[in-house]
């Protein structure tokens, strides 16, 4: 039988990978973006990885949370090294 203290360091565990999650994909997403417009903004957060975050966060089991934390990692490098090389083409 859980205790209430392991249950609630369960869910702060949680809630801190969906916040580390949230800001590490709102980075990779926006900063080819502020690359190619030369500063910082208008965008701050990107709606994409607040969706994701929720999502991974809302996964029930820890094997569907894995394969889909690969799944999506491997998509969004792939989306970050083409927007990388989108800006650095419009700059050259």
């Amino acid at each position: 039988m859980e205790s209430t203290t392991e249950r609630s360091s369960d869910q702060g565990n949680t809630a801190t990978r969906a916040v580390v999650t949230l800001l590490a994909l709102n980075c990779l997403l926006l900063v080819p973006i502020w690359i190619g417009a030369g500063r910082l903004g208008p965008q701050w957060i990107a709606l994409e990885a607040v969706a994701v975050a929720a999502a991974l966060a809302l996964l029930p089991g820890r094997l569907w949370a894995r394969v889909a934390g690969a799944a999506l990692g491997v998509a969004v490098v792939a989306v970050t090294v083409l927007a990388l090389g989108d800006a650095t083409a419009r700059m050259s």
